[in-house]
Order: structure tokens, then C-alpha cells, then sequence
């Protein structure tokens, strides 16, 4: 089965997309234009592999579970990825870095990468299941939240940022790295202005209320 559909999202260049389905309504062709994007599964239903445009094919293994095992593409190193009984990432190989994942409760508590030299990140969770801190070779970051669990502050040995909200929950002032970013909307909750007393990005919306133009203070535009 074929389905053609019309884009005209830009007027002055419309695109034309054939998208191809095989029985089972399994996408298996997008061709736009001299582009063609192609996919192949298995009996199950899974993606095999993915032949993108200029011909280079990204191919799948898979366990029982469907879980990807293994990724193979013709410009990178296979990656092969492990996973305990729950499905759950634990190891991760490609070319020489080395990636394995311990958890507690469900959740990642131990990250170490291994690329010649050991990277190792500890991480701790609030009884909310918030993280609380993370500890990347011996660097200790914590992270505070409001009630909303919002995240409102991270601290570190040398830096604190945070992070202040209306009571709709959009974020309002930003403070990163010393810069303190100060955030206004209008009444539709669609963000107006933002500004950091030397710069100011003006957002501009469409009818339907979606952000159509960005402009900063310096002259800079993009829609």
C-alpha cells in the first residue's frame, strides 16, 4: 500500500512524500524526491535494518524480548549492548569505549565508562524517586526540587545555578554559570521575552499560538 502525501509547510519549495507499507502496515519505503529511506523487519514486526539515502545500512539484532543486542553500520564501530532479565541497559560496547550501568530499586545508581582511563558517576535519589545528587569521580553535584518537583537549584563545590518558577510552573529566572536569564509571558503561557540585561530575545507567535520568529537584541532573527 502507497499513501502520498502533499507538503506545502513551505510554499515556495513543495515536497512531495510516497511512504510504503507492506501488509502487515509495517512502514517499509519514504521517498521524497531523489531520497529514499528504506526498512526491513522480521517475522515479528521488529526493524532489522534501515537503509537511509546514500546507501548506507544500519542493521539490528535483537533478543527474544525484542531488545536490541547489537547495531552494525558501515561508518562506525559495531555496538553491542547487554541487559539484564528485566531488559534493563547494563553494558554497553563500541569500538573501544566500555559503558556498564549498576541499579538500586529500579533505578541507575552506577555509571562507569571505560575508554583507556575510568570514569566513574554515583548517583543518589530523594524517597520521591527525584535525584538527589551525582558524584562523577569524586566531583559532587546536588539537586534540590519545590513541591511541583521542579528542579530549583544543583549545587556543586564551585557553582550553584538555579532555577525559579510562576505558579503555572513555567520557569521564570534561570541563573546558570554567574548569567541570570529572566523569563516573561503572556496570558496564553506562551513565552514573550527573555533577558539577561544585556540581551533580549523577543518570541513572536502565530494564530494558533505557535513560536514563529525568535529575535535577539543585536539584530539576529531566526524564524
Amino acid at each position: 500500500r502507497q499513501v502520498q502525501v502533499e507538503d506545502h509547510s513551505n510554499p515556495d519549495h513543495p515536497v512531495t512524500h510516497v511512504l510504503t507499507y507492506d501488509p502487515r502496515g509495517l512502514l517499509t519505503q519514504h521517498a521524497r524526491g531523489n531520497h529514499t529511506t528504506s526498512w526491513n523487519h522480521d517475522l515479528d514486526g521488529w526493524t532489522t535494518s534501515i537503509t537511509a539515502p546514500n546507501g548506507a545500512a544500519t542493521a539490528y539484532q535483537r533478543d527474544p524480548a525484542g531488545n536490541i543486542t547489537q547495531v552494525t553500520h558501515p561508518g562506525l564501530a559495531t555496538a553491542i549492548l547487554d541487559r539484564d532479565e528485566k531488559g534493563r541497559l547494563t553494558r554497553a560496547v563500541l569500538g573501544d569505549v566500555i559503558h556498564q550501568w549498576g541499579y538500586t530499586h529500579g533505578f541507575i545508581t552506577h555509571h562507569t565508562t571505560s575508554q583507556g582511563t575510568h570514569t566513574t558517576a554515583a548517583m543518589d535519589y530523594t524517597d520521591d524517586g527525584w535525584l538527589s545528587s551525582v558524584t562523577i569521580d569524586g566531583q559532587h553535584t546536588r539537586y534540590h526540587y519545590d513541591d511541583a518537583g521542579q528542579l530549583t537549584r544543583a549545587e556543586s563545590d564551585t557553582t550553584t545555578n538555579s532555577w525559579t518558577y510562576d505558579p503555572a510552573g513555567r520557569l521564570t529566572v534561570e541563573h546558570i554559570n554567574g548569567t541570570t536569564w529572566e523569563r516573561t509571558y503572556n496570558a496564553a503561557g506562551q513565552l514573550l521575552h527573555a533577558t539577561n540585561g544585556d540581551e533580549t530575545i523577543t518570541y513572536t507567535h502565530d494564530h494558533t499560538g505557535r513560536r514563529t520568529r525568535e529575535t535577539h537584541s543585536d539584530g539576529r532573527r531566526r524564524d
